[in-house]
């Protein structure tokens, strides 16, 4: 096996190592050696699991965003420790994973020898004022979140950290890396390609990640996803898809694969209660079952939506009317219109479901 170093990338506005990022990290552990950088300092807790499960670990101040995290990372370790390893990987927490055997992509991409550096997935070209700098245009590139350096291209890969700036903002950290990075060292000579094959969907979707996972992790051999796959704003999803994106992979990962999803979505309520489940499940109930219910859900009976029952939150509850046509609402519960879900982060102490319902 290659010499493996993979510098993950953390960051949780409570100083957490969540449950998603500690099988991410734990997974690739046993791919190479983890450096893990956190933005930010860790809870105790966090850090004694970090610190009993990586090989490096970093708590840095909340500044740069990804770019920060990495540069540092890069150069707290050092060219001349760098080039013992035969491949740096970049990733960060934004990807939610493996699914399935992650070195079954390595050993593949392990027969394209003559790749300098590759990348999991790609971004194509778009027009973009907010992304695309003064000409508006982003070009295609490897997408940040898991990016692939190998050894012989490692010094100007080292060059290239010295001289990063600081992004200010995150639209600063897209427009001056992650669109650049690929661009920058193409030029350089180096030879690049991604992982997963989406040529065919590059004049229907620029960010095929986001717009189908399902069908990468199922058809294309994608072992990751996006955590955003479960809290982007419906609204958004629809310029894009028919909005079924998160269900279906919700529902793919549930029903065939061993993936542990709901330990994920537990993950995310708290942090991103506004549009965790803002997935247009269409009559699903999700089983992301916890030792303290939040909620309940119930399939609308007009098919349309899905009700939730709020235990012990007032907040929610006042905001929400009831969908036209739910006859399983029972008292101080809601129902978001739509199919949009609108999920409580509020823990209670008891269950809440009623009939039929399943808590969350």
């Amino acid at each position: 096996m290659k010499k493996r170093l993979i510098i993950y990338f953390n960051y949780h506005p409570n100083g957490q190592a969540d449950a998603a990022c500690r099988f991410a990290v734990q997974q690739m552990a046993a791919v190479g050696q983890v450096f893990f950088v956190n933005n930010g300092p860790l809870q105790p807790e966090s850090r004694q699991w970090a610190q009993g499960c990586c090989h490096t670990v970093l708590e840095r101040e909340n500044t740069g965003f990804d770019v920060g995290a990495y540069r540092d990372a890069v150069l707290q370790t050092g060219l001349d420790m760098l080039l013992h390893y035969d491949e740096v990987v970049l990733m960060n927490y934004t990807l939610a994973g493996p699914v399935g055997d992650v070195a079954a992509m390595f050993a593949a991409m392990d027969g394209r020898p003559e790749l300098d550096f590759w990348g999991l997935t790609r971004h194509y070209a778009m027009r973009s004022h907010r992304f695309g700098g003064a000409k508006a245009m982003v070009p295609e590139h490897i997408q940040s979140h898991f990016v692939v350096v190998r050894s012989r291209m490692m010094a100007d890969f080292f060059a290239y950290w010295q001289a990063a700036a600081l992004p200010a903002s995150y639209e600063d950290s897209v427009r001056l890396h992650e669109t650049q990075f690929t661009a920058h060292f193409a030029a350089l000579g180096y030879r690049w390609d991604t992982f997963v094959d989406t040529k065919d969907l590059a004049s229907l979707f620029v960010n095929p990640i986001m717009a189908c996972p399902k069908l990468l992790l199922a058809d294309r051999g994608c072992p990751f996803f996006k955590r955003r796959s479960f809290f982007t704003p419906y609204a958004d999803e629809l310029r894009r898809t028919d909005g079924r994106a998160a269900a279906e992979l919700y529902d793919y990962l549930k029903s065939e694969t061993d993936y542990p999803v709901d330990d994920l979505l537990r993950a995310l309520l708290p942090v991103q209660p506004k549009h965790t489940g803002n997935l247009c499940w269409r009559g699903r109930a999700a089983a992301a079952h916890g030792p303290n219910p939040a909620l309940a859900l119930y399939p609308a009976a007009n098919g349309g939506g899905v009700c939730a029952h709020f235990a012990g939150c007032q907040h929610f509850g006042k905001r929400l009317r009831p969908a036209a046509g739910c006859r399983l609402l029972p008292a101080a519960a809601a129902c978001c219109r739509g199919g949009g879900l609108l999920l409580c982060p509020v823990y209670a102490n008891q269950p809440a479901a009623g009939p039929g319902g399943r808590t969350v």
